[in-house]
């Protein structure tokens, strides 16, 4: 299981690979202990379970939130139980999520209701000003994608809460270049193997407000962009390549121009999961739907993709479900044990405290639940009174005692097992260490003999002495030729005694500006002539241009407290003059 050879000496603790048997044994029972974990996937806020079929088991206590329950357990420290908890309104005819400023992402758990959005997803997004003031102040003045950043809404759809954290962690899933769908218009660090969308928003001076729906991480061109009026739009998602936007008109989205992701397959496909529980659930479907950080999408530079993350939003963003379609499922953190047939004992009237809350991160991670609560919500009430268990309720408590021990058990011998791989393990990258050596050392033996021999020939074993004798001599002579060839220090204190400049801050340029200038020259041949070959000049312009949308600016020598080195970002390619002997000739003029 593994892979340990048959005859392997573990070290002092264990003679015999046969102990590992019955660890292994008792492991894979502890992990059998746990039934149903591995095709199981955790979704949605209130943790739900996914089989592999794609059918949903809701968490106990969950409940259909309408605006007069939600604003009795919004009073009931809902926020405070869950911090990272969505900002919802829930009116009449549509349930709003709210996007701001510093938003960590969150997760609602939506009931579907109409069996036409099995595999469809509709919902209207919008902006609008915040606290500080109106649109015009929070909206950047720009009519392209690249210039919507700083209000722009990552989201993602029908995945479960792992893929939320990652794509809130690290972005979209990187991938090779057979992910992408055009390898001439997308280069191979930027592949995806999926992406999921966003929207943003900018204006105009005349008033006008341009809408963009992205897929992340693609190129450009592949947003769609509208204008209008209107501070609000329409989406319908149909697809993995398809969702149309209406805006100032329906415009569907072109998956043929697919670059960074495969034409096929661009996004989650939008799905919702049958739900297994009896009751009023039974047969309904469940959409999980994401509000990602800003940390999930990227910001666009001159038209090209940057690794930088986007610091919004200014404005206020939003997304809006038709109640019609859609109903709010949250857990009822309000549900506590309770027993028709309880024996009640009145305790003396004393002072208790609020149990320790621990808030719910809705991406996945674990959480305290206090002893006075049920299965995964934490009780925000305490009573004074004794309750007595019916006979059930002890025998469940003891089975869960048992899973406990077992579980404990199994992590157990999951630590000794790890203990023993991992001395295995250092014993024998030390012997393979040692073992190189040894052969490294016999193949430099091996070499110098032949030099020696060769050179015997030539000059006679008495005037060379014995082998060992050779060799140190030679060694010696190696390091006296290797100190008189100078370190790179030596070097550069020669180099920096030869320039000929009167100030030190002239001196340090100089020199910047060669090695930029074999930088460049390097950059030259290695990156652009091979791309302008492979896609034409008209495609990549003058290599100039082509390092300005690379960000390759060139480094030039500042005053601050001391001589420093700034990285010119932000300025043209070569709008200072190089000093005598540091043009590069070498990059044609024409370029």
């Amino acid at each position: 299981m593994l892979g340990l050879p048959l005859k392997l000496d573990t070290g002092p603790w264990t003679k015999k690979s046969s102990t590992l048997c019955p660890l292994l044994l008792l492991l894979t029972i502890a992990a059998l202990a746990v039934p149903g974990q591995v095709n199981s996937e955790e979704v949605g806020f209130g943790k739900h379970t996914k089989n592999k079929d794609n059918q949903v088991t809701l968490a106990d206590n969950t409940v259909i939130a309408n605006r007069t329950n939600f604003d009795d357990l919004a009073d009931c420290n809902f926020r405070k139980l869950y911090p990272d908890a969505c900002d919802v309104t829930i009116k009449d005819d549509y349930i709003e999520l709210r996007y701001n400023y510093g938003s960590n992402g969150c997760t609602v758990d939506l009931l579907s209701e109409n069996k036409e959005n099995n595999n469809r997803i509709k919902f209207k997004t919008g902006v609008r000003g915040d606290a500080k003031g109106g649109l015009n102040k929070c909206l950047d003045e720009s009519g392209s994608f690249d210039g919507s950043y700083n209000n722009i809404l990552p989201f993602v759809y029908s995945v479960n809460n792992a893929v939320i954290k990652h794509l809130n962690d690290k972005g979209p899933y990187r991938g090779s270049s057979d992910d992408c769908g055009d390898k001439m218009m997308c280069s191979t660090e930027n592949c995806m193997q999926w992406t999921f969308l966003e929207v943003s928003w900018s204006r105009s001076k005349q008033g006008k407000y341009f809408a963009y729906t992205h897929p992340v991480g693609e190129v450009v061109e592949q947003s769609l962009k509208q204008a209008g009026t209107s501070t609000t739009f329409d989406l319908t998602i149909e697809s993995s390549s398809a969702f149309t936007m209406h805006f100032s008109g329906p415009e569907l989205f072109n998956a043929e121009k697919a670059a960074c992701v495969k034409k096929d397959k661009q996004t989650v496909p939008p799905e919702t999961w049958e739900i297994t529980n009896d009751g009023e659930f039974k047969g309904k479907r469940l959409l999980v739907f994401s509000l990602l950080r800003q940390n999930a999408t990227f910001k666009y530079v001159s038209g090209q993709r940057s690794e930088e993350r986007p610091n919004g939003p200014h404005c206020e963003l939003f997304v809006q479900f038709d109640a019609n379609d859609y109903k709010l499922l949250i857990v009822n953190p309000r549900t506590t044990t309770s027993s028709t047939t309880s024996t009640t004992t009145e305790a003396p009237a004393a002072e208790t405290s609020e149990p320790t809350e621990t808030s719910t991160d809705p991406s996945g991670s674990s959480s305290t639940t206090p002893p006075a609560t049920v299965d995964r919500i934490t009780s925000i009430r305490t009573t004074s009174r004794t309750t007595t268990k019916r006979p059930e309720q002890q025998e469940k408590s003891g089975g869960g005692l048992y899973i406990a021990i077992a579980l404990a058990a199994g992590l157990s011998v999951g630590i000794v097992i790890a203990v023993l791989v991992w001395f295995w393990m250092r014993d024998k990258a030390e012997k393979d260490k040692k073992k190189w050596k040894e052969d490294a050392e016999r193949a430099e033996d091996k070499r110098l003999l032949a030099l020696y021999k060769a050179e015997a020939k030539l000059k006679g074993k008495k005037a060379l002495g014995t082998f060992d004798e050779w060799k140190k001599n030679r060694k010696e002579s190696d390091e006296t030729t290797a100190f008189e060839m100078g370190s790179v220090d030596d070097m550069i204190a020669v180099i920096w005694k030869k320039v000929e400049k009167d100030h030190a801050k002239a001196k340090m340029q100089f020199l910047v500006d060669q090695f930029e200038k074999h930088r460049d020259k390097e950059v030259y041949d290695r990156e652009y002539e091979p791309e302008k070959t492979k896609k034409g000049y008209d495609a990549v312009g003058r290599y100039q241009d082509w390092k300005m949308r690379r960000n390759i600016y060139p480094f030039e020598v500042i005053d601050g407290t001391s001589t420093a080195l700034e990285y010119g970002r932000g300025k043209k390619a070569y709008d200072k003059p190089f000093l005598p002997g540091a043009v590069d000739e070498s990059i044609p003029a024409t370029e």
